[in-house]
């Protein structure tokens, strides 16, 4: 947030795919343990997947975990949705 002096109040910074692409991985490596390799992360976020599905299908390729684990999967996709949905397709791939 940064503050508007005319609004004596604070305002919220505009979200962007690009500023919360990293808050995203960040929460998927200290909440799930999914901490990309350096690498990794910044490939994902060089050329992020256009779909929730197809991102968080990436997440578990770079971890190099199955995702047939549902409930495991499940979690980190709603993680993808609530933060990049706005950017993001819901589609298959």
């Amino acid at each position: 947030m940064f503050y508007n002096p005319w609004h004596r109040r604070e305002v919220p910074t505009p979200k962007s795919l690009e500023s919360e692409l990293p808050r995203l991985l960040d929460e998927l490596c200290t909440v799930l343990g999914f901490c990309l390799r350096p690498e990794q992360r910044a490939a994902i976020e060089a050329s992020p997947p256009r779909t929730v599905n197809a991102f968080t299908d990436a997440v578990f390729a770079a971890e190099g975990i199955d995702p047939s684990p549902r409930r495991l999967y499940v979690q980190v996709r709603e993680k993808v949705q609530r933060r990049l949905g706005e950017w993001l397709t819901l589609g298959n791939h």
